[in-house]
């Protein structure tokens, strides 16, 4: 069916948008999910810390904690309750497999 104008100018029919998940989030969030991600790893890689041989690092785990925190949190700002729910089970699982807790 054609579409119908009132004036003497033929009608225009655009097509209907379709939905997309970044229409409910602002333009530049992506940019600001990078910086975090970027900054984070930043400090991460200032905790690592080599001791006399190559063989001996410590706080990979503390830098992976900090990595995992901030994704937790962009996960629960994004109201992805279910992904954040799902890997903090995840990290508890192999948390008590490996008998750290």
């Amino acid at each position: 069916m054609p579409a119908v104008s009132l004036s003497d100018e033929p009608a225009q029919s655009t097509p209907p948008r379709r939905q997309n998940w970044s229409d409910h989030y602002p333009v530049r969030f992506l940019h600001v999910i990078e910086a975090v991600i970027t900054g984070v790893s930043f400090l991460g890689g200032g905790i690592i810390i080599r001791r006399g041989s190559v063989a001996a690092v410590e706080g990979l785990t503390t830098a992976a904690s900090l990595l995992f925190v901030a994704g937790e949190g962009i996960a629960v700002a994004l109201s992805q309750l279910v992904l954040a729910l799902a890997t903090l089970g995840v990290l508890y699982v192999f948390s008590r497999w490996s008998g750290r807790h």
